[in-house]
């Protein structure tokens, strides 16, 4: 497997280095020259690669990198407001959501070198063309008394090889669980949808499915299945493109447009998934478009 910018996927320009975890959350969480295993679990019979979190590099573009760095130092910003419990807001978690496509997006394609690609995969997006592609969400939790650290829970699997759509990363106390693909939430809050269900695969390896317009109204629980109800969520309905990257019609509608965080980049409000306090009580409350939230 060539080794392309982790950014774009072309031959890498004036050639740097990525770091897939940032120096700055290495540094906030430990040692930076500390070994950590990376590979995905059981492949091959291939031992996982042993590296210092710093040596976790891959090539990119000096100006696709560069791109990147006003995204990372606001993450930084976002990441360091939640360890504090403070509060954020619908641009804050935009910038997480953007910056957890980005984390989750390189940790595939890293991890596919890493293992020297044992699946064959010809990866059809990278780092900038994944960023805000489907719907996504974050759940936001806490481990009391956690030792420093990072942990990623997902990319170990082989299922993340072929569907790098879930992830969990803990950073210190926090935990973030970060799911992005087709369909996550955009049917249920009432948003035009793809009916995956009836998808099917074309020659080229693209997938077609009939699209449908919203209900306008939100179901609840958002998500039937997954969800961890001691955590609370936050979901964003993203418009879907078709095959020549132009979204439908069916997004011209006064519910899509009062409902958006950004209609010109086809992004809808955040919806605030509120967590169970007790088997007896509300699975989910949904408030859209919240100013400022704080997790307490």
């Amino acid at each position: 497997m060539a080794k392309t910018c982790i950014f774009c996927g072309q031959r890498p320009e004036s050639k740097t280095k990525e770091h897939v975890i940032p120096k700055w959350l290495i540094a906030m969480t430990g040692d930076p020259k500390r070994q950590v295993s990376f590979g995905t679990y059981n492949i091959n019979n291939k031992p996982p690669t042993k590296l210092a979190f710093d040596q976790l590099t891959f090539p990119a573009c000096e100006q696709c990198n560069g791109e990147f760095s006003d995204l990372e130092g606001r993450a930084r910003n976002v990441t360091e407001r939640l360890l504090e419990k403070g509060h954020l807001t619908s641009a804050d978690f935009n910038c997480l959501l953007d910056w957890l496509d980005k984390v989750r997006t390189g940790m595939w394609l890293g991890l596919l070198w890493l293992d020297g690609n044992p699946w064959g995969i010809t990866p059809k997006f990278h780092i900038s063309s994944r960023l805000r592609l489907h719907d996504r969400s974050v759940g936001v939790g806490w481990i009391e008394g956690r030792h420093p650290g990072i942990n990623l829970v997902g990319p170990e699997s082989p299922c993340f090889g072929l569907l790098p759509t879930t992830m969990c990363i803990f950073i210190n106390e926090l935990a973030l669980f970060n799911s992005s693909t087709i369909g996550l939430c955009s049917r249920r809050l009432g948003f035009p949808f793809l009916r995956y269900e009836d998808s099917s695969i074309r020659n080229d390896g693209l997938m077609e499915a009939p699209f449908e317009p919203g209900t306008e109204r939100v179901i609840r629980p958002i998500e039937r299945i997954g969800l961890l109800q001691s955590q609370p969520f936050v979901y964003q309905p993203v418009f879907e493109k078709d095959l020549e990257g132009v979204a439908s019609p069916a997004y011209n509608t006064d519910y899509v447009r009062e409902n958006s965080y950004d209609f010109d980049e086809g992004l809808e409000l955040f919806f605030y998934n509120a967590a169970a306090k007790s088997q007896n009580s509300s699975r989910t409350r949904a408030t859209r478009g919240f100013q400022t939230l704080r997790f307490l």
